[in-house]
């Protein structure tokens, strides 16, 4: 029989679950409880001695059997003996029911890809320009640069016209930026163990 005491000294007549080894003639009564119908003691022996369970630190699941409400309950550890998988006093390693974490993330991958556009039309326009001409000793005028010449005259100014150049644009390209990617990590959090609120008591067994 096993009991739960709220102190720290065992009870005359009960042994801490601790694991420890006893004497066979000592706790013979025990001993056969512990062998469960076999030849061993499930929780381990030797040639004088037996164990009693080890408890310590631990919260008691109880047997599934057939249940299947323990998922992992044929990967359960060895309880002593050698024995592992779903039987009375087998172990398992604590555990943490697989999840994710939503979240939203804005940067994204662009692609590679370039920036095109166009400056402004400055629109159809042109340019006017007057050059001199001059008299020269009372015969022809001529114009500064000699490749014309008009009737001797008065000195005056000649109109000329600049041809348009019509409404036009200018292109231009940015240099390629190349796809890339942003890495983002998840901060940790949590303590040392999973753990519901609890209190520490002493587990003892009949003997």
């Amino acid at each position: 029989m096993l009991a739960y005491f709220p102190i720290g000294t065992v009870p005359t007549g009960w042994l801490a679950c601790d694991g420890a080894a006893y004497l066979k003639a000592s706790y013979a009564d025990l001993y056969t409880a512990l062998k469960d119908g076999g030849a061993t003691c499930i929780y381990g022996e030797d040639a004088t001695t037996f164990n009693v369970p080890d408890a310590r630190g631990q919260f008691i699941r109880t047997y599934d059997g057939t249940a299947g409400v323990d998922p992992d309950k044929a990967t359960r550890t060895d309880r002593g003996d050698g024995t592992i998988g779903n039987y009375v006093g087998t172990k398992q390693a604590g555990g943490f029911l697989a999840h994710d974490h939503g979240g939203e993330l804005t940067s994204t991958s662009t692609g590679s890809h370039t920036h095109g556009g166009s400056t402004s039309s400055a629109g159809s326009h042109t340019h006017t320009a007057s050059f001199p001409y001059y008299k020269t000793n009372g015969a022809t005028a001529h114009m500064v640069d000699r490749r014309d010449a008009v009737d001797t005259g008065d000195a005056h100014t000649q109109s000329v016209t600049v041809a348009s150049g019509g409404a036009h644009t200018h292109t231009f390209t940015t240099g390629t930026g190349g796809a890339h990617t942003h890495l983002t990590t998840v901060e940790e959090e949590g303590g040392n163990e999973t753990r519901p609120v609890n209190i520490s008591f002493q587990l003892c067994i009949k003997y």
